[in-house]
């Protein structure tokens, strides 16, 4: 729908019958693209720099459904993660990049909604 990668992403459709399997991938295909307007959006020179929560309360959406869908950008090489500590040690929240392909995606999917 919003191009060849993120709908590549929907995965097999065992078990998924019918008009609820669509759904499903739909839905799920919706929330890859919005944290991927999120990421795009938010990138800076130190890229996109949020915890899980903050990226899934930007969306509209469960931090489960959050973590799911930046797994799957992740997966499909449209973001990049880059993990940040604290100088003694503890974890920050990440920083997230897209890629060159990622753009690509997010212009194709903001030329859809248009």
């Amino acid at each position: 729908m919003y191009g060849a990668v993120l709908g590549a992403l929907a995965g097999p459709r065992e078990g998924c019958g019918g008009i609820v399997g669509r759904v499903k991938n739909s839905v799920a295909h919706e929330h890859r693209l919005r944290l991927l307007r999120i990421i795009g959006d938010g990138c800076g020179a130190e890229g996109c720099v949020a915890s899980i929560k903050e990226l899934a309360a930007a969306g509209g959406l469960t931090p489960a459904c959050a973590r799911s869908a930046l797994r799957a950008l992740v997966r499909a090489g449209l973001v990049r993660t880059v993990h940040r500590t604290y100088p003694d040690g503890g974890n920050a929240a990440n920083a997230y990049f897209l890629t060159p392909e990622g753009t690509d995606e997010l212009v194709r999917g903001r030329r859809m909604l248009e």
